[in-house]
């Protein structure tokens, strides 16, 4: 219905977002219990290892602990619910459209939902810059697909009304789909905790 596309609407991306947000995942881990690791290895053997001192593990430590409790908090508190609200509100108002009116109204919706800003300015992930990379390719794509939304909907008319919304609520289907797996993975990359 649309030229333009989002990776939402394109399988291989989805599976690249997924597969790379569960590689930082893992990796996040790796990097939790290697730093513990090294923390007690160096507070274990500085009475005969005193250069161990200027590893200065401690502050490493609550280094990366923040950073990683920021990229956390953004993963479950923005990313995440932007994708739900993304599935759960705005494309179940636009699968309900009816009349004229509630067209409009979820157009003036989805535009605004398009425009919020990024929980990514002002770089809070600094340092992870990979994490960074990869939440703001999401927050992209649901912006995209939301502007790809009102374009088809700004087409409607009393005659095309509901063959339009029956065709756009089923070309939304995957793409509610891939929100659905990378929100499961966002989640997973939020609450996953070493073994």
């Amino acid at each position: 219905m649309s030229k333009t596309t989002s990776l939402l609407r394109d399988p291989s991306a989805v599976r690249l977002i997924v597969e790379g947000l569960n590689k930082l995942t893992k990796e996040r881990l790796e990097i939790d219990v290697k730093i513990v690791d090294l923390a007690y290895f160096a507070k274990e053997h500085n009475g005969s290892f005193s250069i161990l001192d200027q590893l200065q593990v401690a502050d490493f430590k609550e280094t990366w602990t923040q950073a990683i409790s920021k990229s956390r908090d953004i993963a479950s508190g923005d990313i995440s619910t932007h994708l739900t609200v993304f599935v759960d509100v705005k494309i179940g108002v636009v699968e309900r459209i009816t009349t004229m009116a509630k067209c409009q109204s979820a157009i003036k919706s989805l535009t605004a939902f398009s425009q919020e800003e990024s929980p990514l300015e002002g770089n809070p992930l600094k340092g992870i810059d990979a994490v960074a990379k990869t939440f703001g390719e999401i927050w992209y794509a649901v912006q995209t697909e939301s502007l790809i939304i009102v374009e088809v909907l700004k087409k409607v008319t009393e005659e095309n009304l509901k063959k339009t919304i029956q065709t756009l609520t089923e070309e939304l289907v995957p793409v509610k789909r891939a929100c659905g797996e990378i929100e499961t993975a966002v989640g997973k990359y939020a609450t996953a905790t070493p073994p």
